[in-house]
């Protein structure tokens, strides 16, 4: 798996595939899958694709896939006008 670093960090110079460990922030570098999940969950990279561009994300949601807006009795009063209180009973 090849990864790009966002940040510099010191690894295993065996598992990084340096002569000392150091990884340089924008480095490319080919790592084991398990250890590039683990750098990608961490925030130190990114997985980037095999010609050393950045992986895509996904496609954007259209319209259709988009969650329904909710009802308007859901939505919260924001107008500033208060409401009378409800009354309250006599015991």
């Amino acid at each position: 798996m090849q990864i790009k670093a966002i940040w510099g960090f010191k690894g295993d110079p065996g598992v990084t595939k340096t002569t000392e460990g150091r990884v340089r922030a924008g480095d490319v570098i080919d790592v084991a899958e398990e250890y590039g999940h683990t750098l990608i969950g961490k925030g130190l990279a990114e997985a980037v694709g095999d010609s050393g561009r950045k992986a895509p994300k996904g496609k954007p949601a259209t319209p259709e896939e988009k969650k329904p807006a909710t009802s308007e009795d859901k939505k919260p009063d924001v107008s500033g006008e208060r409401k009378p209180a409800a009354p309250e009973e006599k015991k």
